[in-house]
């Protein structure tokens, strides 16, 4: 936990920060609850877990930006559809 917020808060893209803040005895709680339902399901809780953590982690998550409009009003790139129309011509998918 303390290695995943050091990750996640260490991260910034040009003014906008990323923060961390899971809380060990919350996510030993989740991994408890999650193996325990893991276990009397007999595997068909899976899904529901791995869900369960992801939205946990989210929640925890947030972002810090100095100026969204910088990042929002930059230029997009112009692009050619030649090189998926060449992907595309070398594609061959042979079925039997």
């Amino acid at each position: 936990t303390r290695l995943t917020n050091a990750i996640y808060s260490g991260l910034s893209l040009q003014g906008v920060k990323v923060n961390c803040a899971l809380e060990y005895r919350s996510m030993l709680f989740y991994y408890v609850t999650n193996t325990l339902a893991i276990l009397l399901s007999l595997g068909l809780a899976i899904p529901w877990a791995k869900v369960r953590v992801a939205r946990y982690r989210a929640s925890r998550m947030s972002l810090t930006a100095s100026c969204l409009q910088e990042l929002v009003s930059q230029p997009e790139e112009e692009v050619s559809a030649s090189a998926d129309a060449v992907s595309d011509l070398f594609d061959l998918d042979i079925g039997l």
